[in-house]
């Protein structure tokens, strides 16, 4: 079990699962997690797994953007009226060294998750829906098992 992969007791007699805000939000955005979720050839078993997970991930992915937006409208540049200021969609900030400490910050921050890893036989996926670089990134939430 790698230093990602820990798990630790948080309430009596029940394991809790740690991982990064940062690996939550790189799998979350990657195309590896879109693609399992939506593989229909997956059992009932695995496919309600799945989704127990994603539900439980999603206010923890919220709460993290809830954050960023706070660090940018704390470190964005303001425009007269206090807004910050954008070009195109990308949000323009003043202090970027400072932004990027406490970005980091968030982005290690441990969350505990109870349904992870979820332990899948890598048979139960068809041939060629998962690259090893999509196994690779969906590593710290799911155990690929043969």
């Amino acid at each position: 079990m790698s230093k990602k992969e820990k798990k630790v007791k948080v309430e009596e007699g029940k394991d809790f699962f740690q991982v990064s805000n940062g690996d939550l939000v790189r799998i979350a955005n990657s195309t590896s997690f879109m693609n399992i979720m939506k593989e229909k050839s997956l059992s009932a078993k695995w496919a309600f797994k799945l989704s127990v997970l994603a539900k439980e991930i999603q206010p923890i992915l919220t709460s993290i953007d809830e954050v960023r937006n706070l660090l940018i409208d704390k470190y964005g540049e303001k425009d007269e009226e206090g807004k910050v200021k954008k070009e195109g969609i990308i949000s323009l900030i003043e202090n970027k060294t400072d932004f990027a400490v406490e970005f980091q910050d968030l982005m290690d921050q441990k969350v505990s998750l109870k349904n992870a890893p979820i332990e899948i036989p890598i048979e139960k996926f068809p041939s060629g829906i998962l690259s090893g670089e999509d196994m690779f990134t969906l590593i710290p939430l799911i155990k690929f098992i043969e």
